[in-house]
């Protein structure tokens, strides 16, 4: 998963290096004098009383969007989470982050998988297996561009600011391929995909947006731009042969419900492997914001 906040409890306060104890007694003292926290798109709960946080009947959760760049400081009871209680949507842009969107729209495929696999139409069956495509294919785009976009608007734009549409829109089109995708993420953020995952699973995401493009722009047909695509999902020469023999010109794209399975465990492996990167990035990110933050408090003797 990818965690777009902090928890602030004992555990984290008391991993602060020593070096950094005036910051913990900053944060501790910041926590408990803090009256009013932002829960659930912008709803105010009021907090005044110190012996209740004293106790620790709740917790406090600092959050950066990686859209809008906004800081938000989010107080729950105790035992609650923030995914559990549906503040996964920011709280000013309304966003919610590329592993949940992911997430979301693979259970989606799942369902529509489920119900091809059960009708004997086969129009109906080609028809679901289709969209499943299609949605596992945008899922995966929309999870790459989005981790891709964050990531460029928190490390290098200040914080409070944000240029989320302007790397949404200059990536736009790079992430439908996931050649180029791997290209982005190592040259811009030195980010390696590949490193996560075997070159057979890459050549079956790379052959799932092929079915995708066609899908789209073809009604389904293997058109010669479909079949130099999939040539690239082969690792070996054995296997582009056997893509060869599998795919005609001009003929339906065939679709099974077993090769939808396939990408179904492919995306959620790889969008979790994925996350697990992308998840480290954030939370460095989010600590040193953390920290300037605490730092501006400490030298402006506000705590």
């Amino acid at each position: 998963m990818i965690r777009t906040y902090i928890k602030l409890d004992n555990q984290f306060i008391s991993s602060i290096p020593s070096e950094q104890k005036h910051l913990a007694d900053v944060l501790t003292r910041f926590l408990r004098t803090l009256g009013d926290a932002t829960v659930n798109h912008s709803e105010m709960i009021g907090v005044s009383d110190e012996e209740l946080l004293a106790k620790g009947d709740r917790d406090f959760y600092y959050c950066v969007c990686p859209y809008c760049n906004q800081q938000s400081w989010r107080l729950l009871s105790k035992g609650d989470s923030v995914e559990s209680n549906g503040h996964v949507s920011c709280p000013n842009c309304t966003e919610t982050n590329p592993y949940d969107k992911i997430k979301n729209a693979l259970d989606k495929a799942r369902t529509l998988e489920d119900i091809a696999d059960k009708t004997t139409d086969e129009t109906k069956r080609r028809v679901l297996l289709e969209q499943c495509i299609v949605v596992i294919a945008t899922a995966i785009e929309i999870f790459l561009r989005d981790a891709y976009s964050t990531i460029m608007n928190l490390r290098y734009v200040k914080i409070n600011q944000t240029l989320i549409q302007k790397f949404l829109k200059d990536s736009r089109n790079e992430f439908t391929n996931i050649d180029r995708a791997r290209d982005r993420f190592k040259t811009d953020l030195g980010i390696d995909l590949a490193s996560v995952m075997p070159k057979d699973k890459i050549g079956e995401l790379i052959l799932l947006m092929a079915k995708r493009n066609a899908i789209v722009h073809n009604n389904g047909i293997a058109d010669d731009q479909f079949l130099r695509q999939i040539e690239r999902s082969g690792n070996t020469q054995g296997m582009i042969r056997t893509l060869r023999q599998e795919y005609k010109r001009m003929e339906t794209i065939p679709i099974s419900v077993d090769e939808v399975c396939i990408y179904l465990s492919t995306s959620h492996i790889y969008s979790r492997k994925l996350g697990e990167v992308f998840d480290d990035e954030y939370r460095k990110i989010n600590m040193d914001y953390l920290f300037e933050y605490l730092r501006d408090m400490y030298l402006n003797k506000m705590f």
